[in-house]
């Protein structure tokens, strides 16, 4: 898809996930004071980015049809560049919605 944004969910025994997408929501980190940490939302022709995600959280996948996909991460980075999310994490587990 010519105007998509890619989501990638990397992990060490390899690629999770790949998917052509409208928009990925993500969880950051709180600092060590417990502050500045809390959801926000990536679309194509976001300016580079890399952020610690929250352990637990939820990266939410949208694609431009169909529901979202869902993966329960424990921690790690996301890092945006060239209209691709790539979150790198030690384990991501698909979430079924309902």
């Amino acid at each position: 898809m010519k105007d998509a944004l890619t989501a990638v969910i990397l992990t060490p025994s390899g690629e999770k996930a790949r998917i052509a997408c409208v928009s990925v929501g993500l969880v950051s980190r709180d600092n060590e004071r417990g502050e500045g940490g809390g959801g926000f939302g990536i679309m194509r022709g976001h300016l580079p980015l890399v952020a610690a995600l929250e352990p637990g959280s939820e990266v939410k996948i949208t694609p431009p049809d169909g529901a979202p996909a869902r993966f329960r991460i424990t921690g790690g980075f996301a890092m945006v560049q060239n209209d691709t999310v790539t979150v790198i994490t030690d384990g991501a587990e698909e979430i079924y919605p309902g």
